[in-house]
């Protein structure tokens, strides 16, 4: 994992590092010593932000809380506890290995040693789970732990015993009104207890105990992931790493310096999300002459299909990530190039889930072309009519009654930016 990440930061233009993530699966399993060895080899390649928010997902298990006290001296300075509901019944429909005494005792540790930055997850949805039982359930949760929130609605993977209890009817689940209506709910009661909605999934006391990781990625910016499966967003660097298997070098002066030189994130364990800059340009789409290539999508400018940004995928399975890792150090599977409207349509969507919405600033980094207000203004009337959308000058944000039904409107407005960026 080291390797990987070190080869990855030495190979883009990252220079300092302002938060890390150790999510995917159960990091906490990993003995405290690891993660001291990922940090220090992030410090040894680039710089660690002093402030940096340093996260640990965590599983509310008596082993994991009598851990907590190591991680916090390894460097971590703050959780994510996977409480999902403080109903033991919930709990066993959900085969989780902690019950509300574990969850509630992993709290109240974490929030002496993380004081200001614990956020507990919550889950709604669940089978024989009420309006009112789970309105119950997101005041005990949070009475415990004002700092964050983040709310999960529940999904059935195939293959699991849930999903066949539930295809075969033996057990019932919420229909899509009661899930509306318990996701309103949970709104609402968060409000009225001090908690209020940043973004559609996640509510916080204050500004300070918002996720600074999680605002990266409603903002586009870049980060770097490591390990199984791991995302990654990369925008191509001039400067060629030794024995690169390309040996081509692209051009970085097309570029908005505004967007290659953003804030770096890392995020580290299985299905882990990367966006860094990278050094080299293996598979950048890059013409031997060292210009870009451009996709072959007609009636677009030709500006608009300037690749800006791939997006790569890590191997999946533990023991092929590092077998690529050991071979060539990474373990990216599969590169695909991105435009610049496809960046700004990746930004769109997951800056409208936001309360800070998308800012014109921001979206002319990617999609200068294209004012927010030039593409919506008209095309989208209907929806600030509704009272839907908020658009100005400025930029674009959903409103409050909007948030609830973002789903259905985004598809609405990603058709209306293909529409003018094809006139």
């Amino acid at each position: 994992m080291v390797r990987e990440l070190q080869y990855s930061l030495q190979g883009s233009y990252i220079t300092k590092v302002f938060s890390v993530y150790f999510g995917g699966g159960t990091p906490s399993l990993a003995r405290p010593h690891l993660i001291q060895k990922v940090l220090r080899g992030i410090q040894d390649v680039c710089d660690l932000d002093e402030g940096a928010e340093v996260t640990l997902e965590v599983n509310p298990t008596p082993s994991q809380t009598n851990k907590l006290h190591h991680f916090k001296a390894a460097g971590i300075n703050r959780v994510s506890i996977g409480v999902q509901s403080l109903d033991n019944d919930v709990l066993r429909h959900l085969n989780r290995d902690h019950s509300v005494s574990d969850a509630v005792a992993c709290i109240n540790v974490a929030q002496q040693l993380f004081t200001g930055r614990v956020s507990l997850d919550a889950i709604f949805g669940l089978p024989n789970q009420t309006l009112e039982r789970w309105r119950q359930d997101v005041r005990t949760i949070v009475n415990l732990c004002k700092d964050h929130l983040s709310l999960y609605q529940l999904t059935l993977e195939p293959g699991t015993q849930l999903y066949h209890q539930v295809k075969s009817g033996e057990v019932k689940v919420p229909c899509v009104d009661q899930l509306a209506d318990m996701y309103e709910a949970s709104v609402q009661v968060l409000k009225d207890i001090g908690l209020g909605r940043y973004e559609v999934s996640n509510f916080a006391s204050n500004y300070s105990t918002q996720s600074r990781h999680n605002k990266a990625y409603w903002q586009a910016s870049q980060y770097l992931g490591v390990g199984p499966g791991a995302h990654t967003r990369i925008v191509p660097r001039d400067q060629n790493r030794e024995n690169t298997e390309s040996g081509v070098v692209s051009n970085k002066d097309i570029y908005n310096k505004e967007y290659w030189q953003a804030s770096q994130h890392l995020d580290v364990g299985p299905r882990a999300h990367t966006r860094i800059v990278p050094s080299d340009n293996i598979n950048m789409g890059c013409t031997e002459s060292g210009n870009l290539r451009r996709k072959n999508t007609p009636n677009l400018d030709n500006s608009l299909t300037d690749i800006i940004r791939e997006a790569r995928v890590n191997a999946c399975d533990p023991v092929s990530w590092l077998r690529e890792v050991g071979r060539k150090g990474t373990g990216v599977r599969k590169v695909e190039q991105q435009t610049r409207l496809d960046v700004a349509s990746e930004y769109l969507a997951s800056g409208l889930r936001s309360t800070d919405g998308v800012t014109e600033a921001r979206w002319s980094v990617f999609l200068p072309q294209h004012t927010l207000y030039d593409i919506f203004s008209d095309r989208a009337k209907w929806l600030q009519q509704e009272q839907l959308i908020i658009l100005s000058p400025e930029g674009m944000k959903v409103s409050e009654r909007g948030l609830n039904v973002l789903d259905s409107i985004l598809p609405h407005l990603l058709s209306m930016l293909v529409e003018k960026t094809n006139n």
